[in-house]
This record gives C-alpha cells, structure tokens and sequence, in this order.
C-alpha cells in the first residue's frame, strides 16, 4: 500500500520560499560599443533594476497571476484532466501559500474566497486519490480555531470543503480496506490485544502501544537526556510452545520515528489502539492526538496504519496526521 506521511504541522502553512540562489542578480556593467574609428568615448554603466527573491515571489503571487493558474486549473478540471489540475493547483499552493493565507483574515469575502480555493483544492487531491492530503488540509482549514470570521461557516464555500472531507474520509476507508478489531488476549494479557487471524496453535501474538513519557520528569535519570524508550513504541507479547516472549518494536520511519512525538490523549469514541491484517501481514491502526514529547502548545491528530514487521518493528503502510494549532 501506499506509504503516505502525512504530517500538519502548521508547518503545513508555512511559506514555501524559493532559494535565494535562483534570484541572485548582479550590477552588470554594459560598454557602449563604438565602432568607428574614432576614440571611444567614456562607456556609460547601465544598473539593472534588481528585486529581493521575496519581491519576486510576490508578483509571482499577485491576485492576477493567482486568476489567471487558477484559471488554467478550472479548465483542466473541466476536462477531466484531474491529475493535471490538481498538479497546477498544487504548485500554485505551494508556492503562494503565504500570499494566499494573508487574505483569508482580511474579511468575511476575502475569506470565502480562500475556502473556494481550499475546496478545490480538496476536490482535486480526492480525484488523484491523495485523500490524506485532503483530509489533512481541510480538517485544518475547518478546524474551530482556525475559521477567521464565524459567518464564513455559513457560506457555500466552507460547506463545500466540508463536503470534500467527507468524500475523502469515505474513499481512504477504501484505500486502506482492512477490518480492525479490537480483543482481548486473555491468554496472556487481558491488558494487551490481538487478531484471530494473526494467530495459530503453536504460536500467539498480542500487542499494546506504549505513549511515551508525555512530559513526563526526566531530571533524575542519567545525563537528563531523552532516550528511545521515553518515545512512542509497541509492546509485543509472543507465545509459543508454552514460552512467552516481550519484545519492543519501534518505528522505522515516519513522524513517530523522529523521536520527538508522544500520544497524549484518545479521540472522542474511538478507539485508540485496532489490529488487523493476516498471520503474514499483521496490521495497527493508531487513532490519537499527539504532540511534542516535552511541554508545548502544538496539538494533532494521526489516524495511521502501520505492519508489525517482527524483525524491523513498525512499518508505515498509510499515515495520516493533522495538525490542530
């Protein structure tokens, strides 16, 4: 399945600026070429007019320009040609986001507009399949504290991003098509879950996440520092042949293997932790927020599936984070 992380951070709204070196433009100095047998006279300096590559950037960003690929995207869009409209979209997004953004607290018309833009921006990434960019987007843009003016909620604009998230929600379900379970290993662990399907006579698996330390005091430990066991990791539990086995399995890559993440809370009635999958292909799906392991104001939310690999550890197969603020 497709590897997707997807992480919000506000870093999701961050300004995407070009590299400076692509913009550096020099003094250059023009000799009037005479070519008459005559002295020539002094050659006159001509000063090219130079921009900062922010200056650039914002004319590139300028409302007209800004018509105008939206323009382009809408007719592509037109036709059918998704992957194409929403490659336009995108790179438009990217690259004016910061110009997009400022509008969007200007006032109640100027906002509508940017949720026209967010809109079809969703609708687009649903029709090339990118649902967790959709999603991730538009539960940011709708999330409570990020409307800038309460009209807007009303408007056709916001309804319609709304409508596009639910359409992304319901074919991500798709994409992932896995049935997660939650039962008990009372076998073992009631405190720790399991599949069936994972299972045979002579052998037994049964899992359960560690959060992390939360914030947690780290004073009294050895050189103060973080280790990889105050992060995020499963805890698995085999049975075989009568024997029991503990084993911690960590992330192999994605947000969560960045060691700087813990989960700290559940989702309003859902469940936090699900198995699923195949005795050859044991899935996890996480539901949570999460944040920064030590004090902080940033607040998401992922809802990932991960394959148990028992000799790698946790394996992305399709990971969705959002950021909240």
């Amino acid at each position: 399945m497709k590897k997707i992380s997807v992480l919000i951070f506000l870093l999701f709204f961050s300004s995407l600026t070009l590299s400076d070196d692509l913009f550096d433009t020099f003094n250059i100095q023009i000799p009037d070429r005479n070519l008459s047998t005559v002295a020539p006279s002094k050659p006159k300096v001509d000063r090219l007019v130079t921009k900062t590559s922010e200056e650039i950037l914002r004319d590139r960003c300028a409302p007209e320009n800004i018509s105008t690929r939206k323009s382009e995207f809408t007719n592509l869009f037109k036709l059918k040609n998704y992957k194409d409209a929403n490659k336009t979209l995108q790179s438009l997004y990217n690259e004016c986001s910061t110009y997009i953004y400022e509008g969007k607290y200007k006032n109640v018309k100027q906002a509508e507009l940017y949720y026209w833009f967010i809109a079809d921006l969703t609708i687009s990434s649903y029709k090339v399949a990118d649902t967790n960019f959709c999603l991730a987007l538009g539960l940011y843009e709708t999330a409570e504290r990020n409307i800038p003016f309460e009209e807007v909620k009303e408007s056709n604009a916001f309804k319609a991003v709304i409508y596009n998230i639910e359409l992304c929600k319901k074919k991500r379900e798709s994409q992932i098509s896995t049935n997660f379970v939650v039962e008990r290993c009372s076998s073992i662990n009631s405190g720790f879950i399991t599949s069936k399907a994972w299972n045979s006579e002579n052998a037994e698996y049964c899992v359960d996440l560690y959060t992390g330390n939360n914030g947690q005091d780290i004073s009294d430990k050895e050189g103060n520092k973080y280790t990889k066991e105050d992060y995020p990791y499963l805890k698995l539990l085999i049975k075989e042949n009568g024997k029991i086995e503990n084993r911690k399995l960590f992330f192999t890559s994605g947000i969560f293997s960045e060691e700087s993440y813990c989960f700290t809370g559940n989702l309003d009635n859902v469940e936090f932790l699900t198995v699923g999958g195949t005795d050859n292909n044991m899935l996890l799906r996480i539901k949570s927020y999460f944040s920064f392991c030590w004090p902080g104001s940033a607040s998401l939310v992922t809802d990932s599936v991960y394959r148990i690999d028992l000799k790698k550890g946790l394996v992305p197969v399709n990971e969705l984070t959002i950021a909240l603020h």
